[in-house]
Parts: structure tokens; C-alpha cells; sequence
């Protein structure tokens, strides 16, 4: 007796003991079986719960491009049984097809309503994790749903997906959250509690800093760091290159003679550290006081140069107008130059 000779009862009977794979074999037979089985892969599916197969199905319908495939699966509950369902975890099949796949599947589980918001057991979210993959396709899909919170932090070190775009230099994809109205630009994160801008400065990404300073809500003036209190401009003396230097200089809005409580700028910063062009450049913006002292009777700029012998630097100095008589132990300007004929430097 052959199998296609039973009764559709006893093959749906017989159905509910086969692994989906042979199942799906079964609707490869002739198009009678396909019409009888066309659910049956999918209870089987549910009714083993194999985590191994219901990837591989969600996964396959993905690939096909079978968005309403894709939507009945989800509408099943796939991801719990693919994930281990709790809030914490329910994002992961996301997450991770995020970190590997090609944009077009990606996309498809996107229109099929996949959750855009459930983060990893980590706390990490799509977003986040587009953003540190550096897939900007990805990134610009998942901006487009109404739904989507572009600020979630993950449960590692508190950083939003803008963060991780700044720490990894992603600067395409930084763009696009910066342009997006729903990314806050004031929020903390990281091991430092810094600001996405502050990060951008540290990592010496200017084109990422001049994207910031696009943005309104960016406070380049002070406080910029939480965790330091420094200016913008002083933590890009102190850590960044040139070009964010200038860059910061060209804004209007950045405070040059910005000082913590021990009374040091961003000018004195480069002359500390021996910056002749970064010197210069705060020098040649004419916002800046030459005269400014590190604290109560504290040097000059001039002061550490002298001190420190970076000749180079006090000549930029000098020829701005420095040269006044703050005093560092007692010395004058006067005094440090006789120092250095005495001391033949």
C-alpha cells in the first residue's frame, strides 16, 4: 500500500512525528502533499521547539525575501522559541543577524514587524549594534521606524548607538543619528559618564566633531565633560590633534579662556605640552588672554614657556603681546630671563 493511498487523517497523524526537515520533504513530493502539509512544517515546528530549526526557518524565509512568511512566524512567537524568552534576551535573534547578515534580509525581517527595540542579554540593541559593526545601511533602515529609540543605552557600560558610532569612528553613521530628531546629544555614557561630543574629541575624529557642531544642543562651551569638568577646547589641546583644535576655534561658541578651579586653559595646556601649532592657532583666533595666570600668582603662558624652554612657543607668544609680570616662585619675567642667560638656555 503505497503512502499517497492513505487517508488525509492518517498522514496529517503520521506528520506529527517527523522532525520539520522531513516534513518539508514531504511537500517536495507532488503538489497533492503540498496542498495538504502546507502548515504542517510549522506545527511541527512548535510542536518540538527546536531552537536549531526555528532559526533555520525564520532564517530561510528571511533569505527568500517572504515577508508575510517571515510576519506569520513572528506572529507564532518564533523569537521565544528561538531565544530564551525574557526581556532581557528577546532582541537576540536581531542582534545577531545585525553583527552578520546582508542588508536584504535585514530589511525583510524589518517589514515583517520584527521588535526594532528588544536588546540582547547584554542590553545591547540592533541599533547599538549596527552602530559598532559600522553598518550604515543597517542604521539608516532602522531610523526609518516610527517606533525606534535611537538613545536606549546597553547594559554593559551605559552607551548609546551614537556613542558606539563616535568610539569606532563611524562617522557616516554618526551623521545620520545626529540628523535624526529623536537622538539626544546630551546623554552620558562610558566608563568616563562623557558625552557622545566629548568621546568624538578624545578619539581625534574631526569629522565627526564638525558634525557636532552642526548640532544646537551640543554644548561646546563648558562642562563638556562630566567626569573632568574641562572645556571642549582644553580636552582637545589635551588629547586630540590639530585639526579638532581648529575646528573647535572656528566655532563662535567655544570659550578659549575657559579654566577649571586651578585657573588652567586650553592655552596652557599647549604650552605644557609643548604644542607649537595648537598654540598658535588659540593665539591667531584673538579670543584668547595672553596675560591669563594658572591660579592665584601662577605663570603665564609665557611663564611655562620659558620654564620649559620651548623657545618656539614663546616667540608665538611674544609676538602676540605677552610678556607681562606674573610671577612663578618669586620670579618675574625679568627674572626668568635672567635665568636662562645664567643658565645659558
Amino acid at each position: 500500500m503505497s503512502f499517497l493511498s492513505l487517508s488525509n487523517e492518517l498522514i496529517l497523524e503520521i506528520t506529527t512525528y517527523l522532525s520539520p526537515p522531513c516534513v518539508a520533504h514531504l511537500l517536495l513530493c507532488n503538489r497533492y502533499l503540498s496542498n495538504l502539509l502546507a502548515t504542517a512544517p510549522i506545527d511541527a515546528l512548535f510542536r518540538i521547539r527546536s531552537e536549531h530549526h526555528g532559526t533555520r526557518a525564520l532564517l530561510s524565509a528571511a533569505e527568500r525575501g517572504d515577508t508575510p512568511a517571515v510576519a506569520a512566524l513572528l506572529h507564532r512567537g518564533i523569537l521565544n522559541l528561538i531565544s530564551t524568552p525574557t526581556p532581557t534576551n528577546s532582541g537576540k535573534f536581531l542582534v545577531d543577524a545585525v553583527r552578520t547578515l546582508d542588508d536584504r534580509i535585514i530589511s525583510t525581517l524589518l517589514e515583517a514587524g520584527i521588535p526594532v527595540n528588544a536588546g540582547s542579554s547584554c542590553g545591547q540593541t540592533p541599533l547599538s549594534a549596527a552602530a559598532t559593526n559600522g553598518r550604515v545601511g543597517v542604521v539608516r533602515m532602522l531610523l526609518e521606524r516610527p517606533e525606534l529609540d535611537p538613545n536606549y543605552p546597553d547594559g554593559i557600560r551605559g552607551m548609546t548607538p551614537l556613542m558606539h558610532a563616535v568610539e569606532r569612528s563611524h562617522g557616516e553613521i554618526a551623521r545620520l543619528l545626529l540628523a535624526d530628531a529623536r537622538t539626544l546629544v546630551t546623554l552620558t555614557g562610558g566608563k568616563g559618564r562623557e558625552t557622545a561630543f566629548v568621546m568624538a574629541i578624545r578619539c581625534d575624529a574631526e569629522g565627526i566633531v564638525r558634525e557636532f557642531l552642526r548640532h544646537a544642543e551640543v554644548d561646546v562651551a563648558i562642562s563638556a565633560a562630566v567626569r573632568t569638568g574641562d572645556s571642549s577646547l582644553k580636552l582637545a589641546v589635551e588629547c586630540a590633534g590639530d585639526g579638532v583644535v581648529g575646528t573647535l576655534l572656528q566655532d563662535s561658541r567655544v570659550d578659549v579662556d575657559f579654566s577649571g578651579a586651578d585657573g588652567v586653559t586650553a592655552l596652557h595646556v599647549g604650552v605644557m605640552t609643548g604644542r607649537v601649532n595648537a598654540v598658535r592657532m588659540i593665539v591667531e583666533s584673538g579670543r584668547v588672554d595672553v596675560h591669563a595666570t594658572c591660579g592665584d600668582g601662577g605663570d603665564t603662558a609665557l611663564g611655562i614657556a620659558v620654564r620649559k624652554g620651548y623657545k618656539e612657543i614663546e616667540e608665538v607668544l611674544l609676538k602676540a603681546g605677552a610678556g607681562g609680570p606674573p610671577k612663578k616662585r618669586g620670579l618675574s619675567m625679568i627674572g626668568y630671563g635672567g635665568r636662562r642667560v645664567f643658565l645659558g638656555y
